[in-house]
Formats: structure tokens, sequence, C-alpha cells
């Protein structure tokens, strides 16, 4: 549970922003080298200096207080005069088309970081859960269709679906873009494949909406003994005087099968007060616990309590495990990439026509919370964490917004297409709608994050 706690959640935020940062800012530090500009600093991190060095490069590196970012400070003479010895070391100084490779490479080694996590998992062997129908309920999409317990779906629309998280990827996809679904599941006993249409509501997806539910299927979950394994501070179940060892024996004079059930309980009823009998040791008590509000890792509000269950154990025959040689591997990681690049850049379109809601827009509280999450899960959850944030952060570093690097690449556009750079006056002016833009997108990430909170 340490990962769970404040402290542990600010030390791998730390960590998690740390090397991407580190990725991100090693880029334009090595492409300015290679072109031989002057690097004066490289800083991972801003504000008080931690840690300081002086390297044999005469380039100064440091670890900063705040780990929201970091920084290259080239030779410039915008900055500061450069004495005229200098002068073709200056990052002012070098063609356009340097400037843009030195400004690009930033964001290109984000995206290529995340290519070379998905390489290695790939050759190492990356294992899912496979996609297995749960429940289907009356009279839903589903069940009209003839879906059935028990079947592994493995196809949505020609796009093949070894885990739950590629379910997830191809119903947003495809949801609104045509009125039925072409499904291909496996039936659990004869292995035979079947093809079913599957009609959706005429509505846009929203990756806050749990389209399975909207269907009708829920995820078929091993049948978990109601037991609890830990109990998080300060929560409801905590408050509530629910301890590790306890058994869920009844929820609102509902017995509890499993621990899947009473998960789903709860995160229907928030702020609902449920009346548990419980046994602990030889005794049976009553105690009653009201859940909150909380967004689960991918975003969508839930009721909680704090409360956890002994780990899964999946059985080799309900996993995929996806290993490849080394040439296969790396064409999987690159598409892998740019599918979800892909998926990212189709999520902020619709964001931003207000197809999809805002509330997806997270910040710092939501980095740290999914970064401990992921790491909690396992250090391969923890690195396809690492490489999916790495992707956003290379793709909103692109984005044409000045201050970002995707901001001077469309400087440096327009300089090509006029032969001489835009004014001091109208960058200086750019740079300002730039900062509002990002203060108020930060400022809104951090709402989100902020009332996503118990």
């Amino acid at each position: 549970m340490f990962l769970s706690s404040p402290i542990g959640m600010i030390l791998v935020f730390a960590l998690t922003v740390g090397v991407l940062v580190t990725v991100h800012e090693w880029g334009h530090f090595f492409v300015a080298r290679y072109f031989g500009v002057k690097i004066l600093r490289f800083s991972i991190g801003f504000g008080r200096p931690i840690f300081r060095w002086h390297g044999k490069d005469g380039t100064e590196y440091v670890i900063a207080l705040i780990p929201l970012g970091g920084y290259v400070k080239m030779l410039d003479e915008r900055l500061a005069p450069v004495p005229s010895q200098e002068q073709s070391y200056a990052f002012n100084r070098q063609s356009v088309g340097r400037r843009i490779f030195i400004v690009a490479a930033g964001p290109l080694v984000n995206l290529l970081f995340a290519v070379l996590v998905y390489w290695g998992l790939y050759m190492t062997g990356i294992s899912h859960i496979k996609p297995i129908i749960g429940q289907v309920r009356e009279a839903s999409p589903a069940f009209v269709a003839g879906i059935e317990h028990g079947q592994e779906i493995i196809a949505i629309e020609d796009q093949t679906t070894r885990s739950w998280q590629s379910v997830y990827l191809a119903l947003i996809k495809n949801w609104s873009k045509k009125p039925t679904l072409a499904w291909q599941v496996k039936n659990p006993e004869s292995d035979t494949l079947q093809e079913y249409s599957i009609e959706i509501p005429t509505q846009n997806a929203d990756p806050n909406d749990n389209l399975l539910e909207k269907l009708g299927i829920t995820q078929y979950w091993p049948e978990i003994p109601p037991q609890i394994a830990s109990v998080a501070p300060k929560s409801p179940a905590y408050r509530a005087g629910l301890k590790k060892g306890d058994r869920i024996l009844k929820a609102n004079n509902a017995p509890v099968p499993h621990f899947g059930y009473f998960v789903a309980l709860v995160q229907k009823n928030e702020l609902l007060p449920i009346t548990l009998q419980i046994q602990r040791g030889e005794d049976e008590l009553t105690v009653t616990v009201t859940p909150i509000v909380q967004k689960d890792a991918t975003g969508t509000p839930r009721g909680f309590i704090g409360i956890q269950a002994a780990p899964v154990f999946w059985p080799d025959e309900l996993k995929n495990t996806e290993r490849y040689n080394p040439v296969s591997a790396l064409w999987r990681a690159i598409v892998q990439t740019g599918a979800i690049s892909a998926f990212s850049l189709e999520v902020t379109y619709k964001m931003m026509r207000g197809q999809v809601s805002s509330q997806n827009l997270g910040g710092p509280i939501a980095i740290a919370k999914g970064a401990s999450q992921s790491l909690d899960a396992g250090f391969t959850q923890y690195l396809i964490f690492l490489a999916l944030l790495s992707i956003s952060l290379g793709l909103l570093n692109l984005f044409p917004i000045p201050l970002l690097d995707g901001g001077h690449l469309l400087f440096y556009g327009i300089e090509l297409v006029r032969g001489k750079p835009l004014s001091p006056k109208t960058q200086e002016i750019a740079m300002r709608i730039g900062f509002i833009l990002l203060f108020s997108l930060l400022a809104f990430a951090l709402y989100n994050d902020l009332t996503g909170l118990s």
C-alpha cells in the first residue's frame, strides 16, 4: 500500500516524470551537440537545484526541486551577448533546418522511447487477460445479437482483440462510424468462431463511458473470495472499521458470493450507505460503509471504499501472450505506437469539438495515481504506462502552441516560407498567448484531478 500513499505517489511521480523528461530533453541535447551547438545547462526539473555538476564538455547538469519538466539551455545571442569566437556555436546562428531538427528531436525521441519499450516487451513477451465475456444483460444490444457468457472476443470490425484494452480501443474507434459493429467471437467449448452484428446507441464514444456496459456486457473475472487483503488509510472502509482479513458475508442483506460481486455493488452505490455483515475470526459483525466517488484508472467515476482483495492469479488458459523475434517485435512495437498515437489524436480532436468529455484531461495528480497503480500491478504494467505517457508527452509537445516545441516549429516553418523569421514583437505576443493557453490547460487539468480526489 506504500505506492498508494501520498509519499509513495510523490516518489513514483518524480521517478516517472524524471525518466520521461530526461528522454525528451536528451533528444534536444543530442541533436544540438551533433550540430555543434554549445549546451550551457541540462536541467531535469525547475526551480532550486538539488544536485548540480559540470561535465567535461562544460555543460552544467542540474536536478532541480520541482519535477514538472526540464530544459536544455543553449548558447543563444537572444538570451545574452556571445563572444565573437563562439557565435558559430550559438543556436540562433544555425540554419532554420538545423533548428527544426533540434526542436523536433525531443518529441520524436519520446515516440522512439515508446517504440523501444514495446520492442523489449514484445521480445520478452507481454501477457494479456483474454477478453472473455462474463454476464450478458437481458434485452441489451449484445443479448439481442446472440452474444453469450464465456465467449472470447476475437475481433471487432476486423481489429484483432487480444486483450480488454484492445477491445475498448476498437469500441471507441468504431462506435460512431456505423449503426452496427461486426464482432467475431470464439465459443468456449468447441473453439468454433462465430460472427455477430451488434447494434450500438447512436451517440459519440467517450472514454469516460463504459461502452461494454452500454452493450450489456461485463468482463469475466475468476471468483475471488470476498476477503479483504488490505484497507487504505483514511478511506471509507478504514473509517467504518473494516480490517485486513475480514470476510464479507452479506451486503444489504444479500449474500456476497465473491469479491467481484461486492466491487460491482460498491461501484454502483456511490454515496449510498451499504450495510455489511462480516466475519472477523470467529465473530460476526455488522458495519455500515458509505462509498465515495472516485475516478478509476480509465477516468470513470465510480463508488470506492478503499479495500483490496488478494492478487488474482489468472490461469494460463485465460491469458494471451504476445512474443516475437526481434524483427517482428520491432514492427509490432512501431504499429502499436502508431495506433496509440492515432487514437490519442482522435480523442483530442473529439475533445476539442465537444464530442468527448474534457474530464479525460488529467494533470499531475492523475499521472501520480496512474503511475502508482501501474507499478503496483507489476513492472511490466509500469513500463506500458511509461510508454503511453511518453507518447502523450511527445504528441502534446508537437501541438503548434507557442512555448511548446510545436510552437517553435510553427515559427520556423513560417520562416522557411517567408525567408525571414517573424519579428521579435510578434513572437513575444505569440509566446504570451501560448503561456495563457498552457496555464489554462494546466489549471483545468488540476481541477479535474482535484474533483476526482476523495
